[in-house]
């Protein structure tokens, strides 16, 4: 729908949208989405809790996770949070703090989502899921034991060894002088060959992909 502050799509469609969030057994927003969908302001790890429950409460959806949230406060960390509800509705929620890349790249929502359903599938299958409704664990089951946990620490170290090798094609070809998106105008010649430079290198991470060989440890998200 938008990220950063400004949407994508007219803002009258937004209904549609959320009615479809209802038929949804996992979703993906980015924070500003997440805003959107929930009324909540994220500004803080209590209100980014906050948000994750209210999407919970108010589209009935089983698994969230919420990905590039920062806050102005002028800490430089990125998260990535997301949690699974019980069969009651009670959200297991945790927070991942992710190491900030610079720049500019092209198509990382895309990457994160496409890997988090395979390692969501991947994970539920290792705890006979696959055939449960919406592959939703026991409630017993802790935040941090959620397979949907396993699954995005997983995709975080993907993202970040993808994004490590994006960074350094991306600076050969642009040279020592790293041009910035905002500083350039859309369309003109220079946000071409910056977007073309940033695009993901997925051809050439498809180790990075299929097995990294790091991962994120989350905590807790009280």
């Amino acid at each position: 729908m938008g990220d950063q502050g400004r949407l994508y799509v007219n803002e009258g469609v937004l209904p549609v949208y959320k009615s479809l969030v209802r038929m949804a057994d996992l979703i993906v927003p980015n924070q500003f989405e997440a805003e959107l969908l929930s009324g909540v302001k994220v500004d803080s790890l209590p209100s980014l809790s906050h948000a994750i429950s209210e999407l919970h409460r108010i589209y009935n959806v089983p698994h969230v996770v919420i990905t590039s949230v920062t806050f102005t406060n002028g800490d430089k960390k990125m998260l990535c949070a997301g949690s699974s509800a019980t069969s009651s509705g009670v959200p297991r929620k945790f927070v991942f703090n992710v190491e900030v890349i610079d720049g500019f790249f092209s198509g990382t929502g895309d990457m994160f989502a496409a890997l988090t359903l395979a390692r969501f599938r991947e994970e539920a299958g290792k705890d006979g899921l696959e055939v449960a409704q919406s592959w939703r664990c026991d409630d017993a089951v802790g935040p941090l034991e959620l397979p949907l946990c396993k699954a995005i620490g997983k995709v975080l170290g993907s993202m970040h060894l993808v994004l490590v090798q994006t960074q350094l094609a991306r600076d050969r070809i642009l040279g020592t002088k790293m041009m910035k998106e905002e500083e350039v105008k859309v369309g003109s010649e220079e946000y071409i060959r910056l977007t073309k430079a940033s695009e993901l290198r997925l051809v050439q991470c498809q180790s990075e992909l299929k097995d990294p060989e790091i991962g994120y440890e989350a905590i807790v998200l009280e």
